[in-house]
């Protein structure tokens, strides 16, 4: 899987949803899902960024739904997953809550912009929605935005994008964070 982080600058851009999902393996040609993103200290990281008031994007993936399972990577799950897991018998899968790693009052933004977002994507005919919906707060060095399309977004465009949101002044800072992994991939988002 690839990371769900990107750093550009000061910038942190965030792939919120299956991306977060973090799997073990694969041992004998099976993976097994063991985490979510971010982990405790990852978590502090986030906080710590945000507090710093640097900028964050935290992109929400193409209503992606439910990360379907296998029977055994049920079983091999580990208990930290275990809530999230439901299980109808043929049908199983694992749900990832959406902008959970944010702090509670920018969640509450996230989620009430989401609902915005959703109606908007519903109400407007598919060539006409851009590739995501992004939330109006140019204010806060915190925004959400909606990807309406499964269509890959290069890494370059999400440069592109986090310096059109930011400004090109927060691409330039050479502040680093250990949030877990490599923070830019080289991979579409």
């Amino acid at each position: 899987m690839f990371s769900p982080t990107h750093r550009f600058g000061d910038v942190l851009v965030v792939i919120d949803g299956p991306r977060r999902l973090r799997w073990s393996g694969p041992q004998d040609g099976s993976a097994t899902p063991v985490e979510l993103w971010p982990d405790a200290t990852q978590r502090q990281d986030i906080e710590h960024h945000l507090h710093r008031k640097a900028p964050l994007l935290a992109i929400v993936d193409h209503d992606r739904g439910p990360v379907p399972l296998f029977a055994e990577e049920i079983t091999t799950a580990t208990a930290e997953l275990a809530p999230l897991i439901w299980d109808e018998g043929d049908i199983a899968a694992l749900d990832i809550p959406l902008l959970d790693w944010l702090p509670a009052p920018l969640r509450a933004r996230g989620e009430a912009f989401l609902d915005r977002a959703r109606a908007q994507r519903a109400a407007t005919p598919r060539p006409l929605l851009p590739d995501l919906i992004v939330e109006d707060h140019a204010d806060s060095p915190a925004r959400i935005a909606l990807r309406t399309s499964a269509r890959p977004l290069a890494e370059h465009e999400l440069a592109v994008t986090a310096e059109h949101l930011f400004g090109p002044q927060a691409l330039t800072s050479s502040t680093t964070a250990a949030l877990g992994g490599p923070l830019t991939t080289g991979h579409p988002a």
